[in-house]
């Protein structure tokens, strides 16, 4: 819970270990992301043929960054970190490393971002 609540209270020690660690596990929360994502909107649950669908040549709907759920997830992470990295600097004024490791983290969100409009518009 205090890893979300960052920008509230101080950031201490395992605040900010655990947003680290949440950040390399980045993948699999995708990969929880696309799960979750393929048993609810891909499966066919009311026919009796089979759950996946007959039509391989029908477009995944969950590999895509169209429904914007793929790039907000991939985000969190580098999210908590740079709010972190925030607070951290507000609380001890120093730019060195807090400033710059909140701009290491928020080019997450450029690469997300351009990886999405190259998706959706190539």
């Amino acid at each position: 819970f205090r890893v979300f609540t960052a920008p509230f209270h101080k950031v201490g020690f395992a605040d900010f270990w655990l947003a680290d660690q949440l950040n390399s596990l980045s993948v699999i929360l995708m990969d929880l992301e696309y799960m979750i994502c393929f048993y609810s909107f891909e499966l066919k649950w009311d026919e009796n043929k089979g759950l996946l669908p007959n039509d391989p040549q029908e477009p995944e709907f969950c590999h895509r960054y169209t429904y914007g759920v793929r790039a907000i997830v991939q985000c969190i992470p580098a999210w908590l970190r740079f709010i972190q990295c925030l607070r951290r600097y507000r609380d001890t004024k120093r730019a060195f490393p807090h400033l710059v490791n909140a701009g290491k983290y928020s080019t997450t969100f450029f690469t997300v971002t351009f990886a999405a409009l190259y998706s959706t518009h190539k």
